[in-house]
């Protein structure tokens, strides 16, 4: 009956009997819970988050997640589970927007610095998210040639068959996300773990150029991504 029956929000939301350990558990520290796609670690997440938002009344709890299409399917389901009785101290959010809400609370002024799409200044111009940005910066259109230079390692890639414009945006995250702009000189020497395809220093120095003209690219056209969002609350 319930699977004739049931909605898909009932679906993500039915807890096993098994899972009910890991949502009732109090932790001293933060804690990891692990498991495969489809294994329930997103039910696991909010029956938790519904416990502490109900035992903690005049706490807050926040679901943070890196994908805004996920903070917004959560938060939906989070409100399937409670309709009208939804507690009010539970909130859900994508790291890029809570970014973005504290920058603006410190510089209300550069509302329009920190976007995820470009800012039309002609009435007649579209309006560009920022993958869509990373794509046209990547295929070198517009006249805008800086990721040329990295050629011969797009092309080492691929024979290595490895997704060069996915991979090189991961390690460009990498590179932005593990040292500071001052230091990143540091990633011609540092042993790099947890890359199945090893970079030499030639190869490392177009990922380097490249990233300069990545940056330069959304600086031009008035937007930012989430690692350079948290790069500028951390300043």
């Amino acid at each position: 009956h319930f699977v004739k029956t049931a909605s898909y929000q009932k679906w993500m939301l039915y807890l096993h009997p098994s899972q009910r350990d890991y949502v009732d558990r109090d932790h001293s520290g933060s804690i990891r819970l692990s498991g495969v796609s489809g294994s329930g670690k997103t039910c696991v997440l909010i029956h938790r988050a519904l416990r502490l938002a109900e035992k903690y009344s005049d706490g807050r709890i926040l679901i943070l997640t890196l994908n805004a299409a996920l903070a917004k399917l959560i938060d939906s389901l989070v409100s399937a589970s409670r309709g009208t009785h939804r507690p009010k101290n539970i909130r859900v959010s994508s790291f890029w927007e809570l970014c973005r809400e504290k920058l603006l609370e410190i510089e209300p002024k550069n509302k329009k610095l920190y976007t995820q799409v470009t800012v039309a200044t002609n009435p007649y111009a579209v309006s560009e998210h920022i993958d869509e940005i990373w794509n046209e910066y990547y295929n070198c259109e517009n006249n805008n040639h800086d990721a040329d230079q990295m050629d011969r390692l797009h092309r080492s890639l691929l024979t290595r068959r490895i997704f060069p414009k996915d991979y090189l945006k991961q390690e460009f995250d990498y590179v932005r996300s593990a040292f500071a702009p001052s230091d990143r000189e540091k990633y011609f020497e540092m042993e790099r773990t947890g890359r199945a395809v090893p970079l030499d220093r030639s190869f490392r120095r177009q990922v380097f150029d490249g990233l300069a003209g990545w940056e330069k690219k959304m600086l031009a056209v008035g937007a930012i991504d989430a690692t350079a969002i948290a790069t500028a609350l951390h300043k």
